[in-house]
């Protein structure tokens, strides 16, 4: 139950992880900007398009009442009355308004709506409400007797048709917003996408994997431009690496020959008969550092042979508990000899995709280690533990430790922290570590232990065994 929730909670921490990376995108802003962009200008054309329609039946309604109310003014007065009356009665529709007031206000002839106190009369059209509650469009003027002659027309289907086409061009923007932001979105991902790819290549080449190279789409497009220059420089990169290499390793195969030569003939030497002491410790010395030196060659052919694997080569289910024993069983009387109490805390039985023997390799060096720089009475603690991100391999000790300012480095060839420059060893341990940790694509983390280093081997592709 507690591993599913632990799953659970990196699943929703990867997702959130995720959606922040994708918020801070530039693909993702580039998006949000021409599609906010889109949206005002479709805005902008939606307004445009109702305020012009809207505009030219306002002005059609307002041309057809000016030239009725032109027509009935052009009248004698006597026959105004019955004209606005024939044209009430001719008007089956009852789209037109009409009404004839005398100058203080008092309807003289029509049907149209009160003319307001106040209101002007100077032939401006304007918006009023008849006593049936329709939407009348109106235009009042003084005609040259004192009267005030009003002609309107209903604007209640205009009124009508505006509120549709309004609603029209609102539904059909906000739908074409939509389509627009979500097409720019899903178009976004597929740039996300490729970043994301990247972005695991080179965390590949970071993790020492020359051999990786960055994906192409095949569009052609600046980010297959870009990774085109980067393979360019990874593979010059990956030469230069092998060259180098080679010839270290040529170096290491070809001196390992001639050194062990020279060991076994002092060697002879050292057993002479009546030999002086000070010439036999002499050769001691000799044969001791000899031996140092032929210890740095054989770990550098390792590091290069475990680097140069396949890694799918060997690679199998391994139950880690079983390798923790067997480091224990393997380095206890070392222990012992150096006066070091060497334990182990295995928790869950884990299994691991790996290849057990590279893998109790690196476990043996960091034990190894351990016990090396252990003072005498001190402990050793081997272990395997499931926190949340994961199980683990763990080694602590109470030596000096490495410095914070060194562990970056310590993982490098021939590099030995500042409180280890003194001990016996060839400063490749940890190196054979680093080169077996980048194979299996595990992680390695060196911590403080108060007092002494705590090296954690991260097995991201393992699980807890049934």
């Amino acid at each position: 139950m507690g591993g599913t929730r632990a799953r659970l909670d990196r699943l929703a921490s990867h997702l959130t992880t995720d959606g922040l990376r994708a918020w801070r995108s530039t693909p993702f802003r580039l998006t949000l900007i021409y599609g906010t962009a889109f949206i005002v200008a479709i805005i902008v054309l939606l307004g445009a398009v109702y305020g012009q329609t809207a505009d030219f039946l306002i002005r059609r309604v307002d041309g057809i009442t000016r030239a009725e109310s032109s027509r009935l003014a052009a009248l004698r007065p006597e026959d105004l009355p019955a004209a606005i009356r024939l044209s009430i009665a001719n008007d089956h529709l009852r789209l037109n308004s009409y009404g004839l007031f005398s100058r203080d206000g008092q309807r003289i002839e029509g049907d149209g709506p009160e003319l307001p106190a106040g209101t002007p009369r100077d032939q401006t059209p304007r918006e009023l409400v008849d006593h049936d509650g329709r939407s009348v469009r109106v235009i009042a003027r003084v005609l040259p007797w004192g009267e005030v002659l009003l002609v309107g027309r209903d604007t209640t289907q205009l009124v009508e048709l505006r509120r549709v086409l309004l609603n029209s061009l609102l539904w059909s923007g906000g739908a074409i917003a939509v389509v627009g932001f979500t097409a720019g979105v899903l178009l976004s991902r597929r740039s996300l996408r490729r970043l994301a790819q990247l972005e695991a290549a080179s965390s590949a080449v970071v993790r020492g994997d020359l051999r990786t190279r960055m994906p192409l789409a095949g569009s052609g497009d600046e980010l297959d431009l870009f990774a085109l220059a980067i393979n360019r420089a990874l593979e010059e990169v990956e030469q230069l690496m092998l060259d180098i290499k080679g010839v270290a390793d040529a170096a290491a195969h070809d001196l390992r020959t001639p050194l062990t030569r020279v060991r076994a003939a002092l060697h002879r030497v050292s057993h002479v008969p009546d030999l002086p002491a000070v010439a036999a410790d002499e050769l001691d010395q000799a044969i001791e550092q000899l031996d140092g030196l032929l210890e740095r060659f054989r770990a550098l052919l390792r590091i290069s042979e475990i680097e140069a694997q396949d890694r799918c080569a060997a690679i199998m289910p391994v139950g880690v508990s079983s390798l923790v024993e067997q480091a224990l069983e393997l380095y206890a009387p070392l222990a012992e000899e150096a006066g070091v109490t060497l334990v182990a805390q295995i928790g869950a039985p884990v299994t691991a995709e790996a290849d057990g023997r590279l893998l109790f390799e690196a476990l043996a060096n960091l034990v190894d280690n351990a016990i090396k720089f252990s003072p005498p009475g001190g402990r050793v603690e081997i272990g395997l533990r499931t926190p949340p991100d994961g199980p683990e391999l763990y080694v602590r000790d109470q030596g000096p430790g490495i410095r914070l300012e060194d562990r970056q480095h310590v993982l490098k060839r021939f590099h030995r922290g500042a409180h280890h420059a003194a001990a016996e060893g060839s400063g490749l341990g940890l190196s054979i570590v680093g080169a077996i940790v980048r194979l299996h694509g595990f992680s390695l983390q060196l911590d403080d232990a108060h007092p002494g280093l705590e090296v954690r081997i991260g097995l991201a592709a393992a699980w807890p065994s049934p």
